[in-house]
């Protein structure tokens, strides 16, 4: 049976995006759910998934388990480097008629450029790189994951800011320019030794990630400490791009399009130019690859 239905999933260490759609692409429902990291957080991550297309079916009166049935998933990760993260993604959604599988950086790139050649870096909680070139070969820089890689990230932006605070608040480095940002940490992480040994003990990539509104509004306030962070972790993401070796270059990720000043004069005299006219979609991205436009990234159904 031909598929009735596209699903096509944005999954990442922060949050996920879904879309239902005819095989023609039109959308049907969208929804919005919780982070989906296949190799943090196997189980959290399938449960996202399936939160999301209950959402979509809810919305147009359908049960799920026939929409599954009848529907092509195209989905971008995080996380699928992981050990066994690939044949867990094909064997939890047996379900579906189909199942095409990419790396969420993948579907940004696609996204953006859809078959033709470029490069983006993709900022959110993480980061990661990648390009296509002119034979239409994948190539992927970053993705390493928190706390060893992802540096301009979203989860290292925001561990900058809590380490900072911390060696303020004990008195080891003073900069009292940034009150307005230790103030705002210290109510999201607690005021006292117990609280923030609590708070900071196992935290999340994405609960790092959280605090990074707070440096964006001290930065937009004239703070100078916090502005500094921004154009270091500006910095780690235009040596990143450069890396790629393409001239064009767009930015993806809520958190990218909002450093993409402080990118665009950390690649001055670099060679690479940042292309602000394309806004990469990683959803548009998986519903081409669901459509055939692109092949997924990984071997499909397997």
């Amino acid at each position: 049976m031909h598929p009735s239905f596209l699903f096509a999933v944005d999954g990442g260490a922060s949050k996920t995006e879904v879309v239902l759609c005819t095989a023609a692409g039109a959308t049907l429902a969208a929804a919005r759910v919780g982070p989906c990291n296949l190799y943090q957080d196997p189980d959290g991550g399938v449960a996202a998934i399936l939160s999301g297309l209950a959402q979509c079916c809810a919305s147009v009166g359908w049960a799920s388990e026939a929409v599954m049935a009848r529907s092509i998933i195209s989905a971008g990760l995080a996380g699928l480097s992981g050990p066994g993260t690939q044949a867990l993604f094909h064997r939890r959604f047996a379900g579906f008629a189909r199942r095409l599988l990419s790396s969420d950086g993948y579907i940004g790139l696609v996204g953006g450029f859809g078959p033709q050649p470029g490069a983006m870096v993709s900022v959110g909680t993480g980061v990661v790189g990648c390009r296509f070139d002119a034979s239409g070969r994948f190539l992927q820089l970053g993705g390493w994951g928190f706390p060893v890689g992802d540096l301009g990230g979203g989860a290292w932006l925001g561990l900058q800011a809590v380490a900072a605070w911390l060696e303020h608040r004990d008195g080891v480095a003073r900069r009292p320019e940034s009150q307005a940002l230790w103030d705002g940490l210290a109510a999201a992480l607690g005021d006292d030794r117990a609280a923030i040994l609590a708070s900071v003990r196992g935290v999340s990539p994405a609960r790092y990630a959280a605090q990074v509104p707070l440096v964006l509004e001290a930065a937009a306030g004239g703070d100078a400490f916090a502005g500094g962070l921004l154009d270091a972790a500006a910095g780690h993401l235009a040596a990143l791009g450069v890396a790629l070796g393409s001239p064009r270059l767009a930015v993806g990720g809520g958190l990218g399009r909002r450093l993409a000043p402080q990118i665009a004069r950390a690649l001055a005299g670099s060679g690479t130019a940042l292309d602000l006219e394309i806004v990469p979609d990683p959803l548009a991205g998986a519903v081409a690859i669901a459509r055939g436009e692109r092949p997924a990234e990984f071997a499909a159904d397997s």
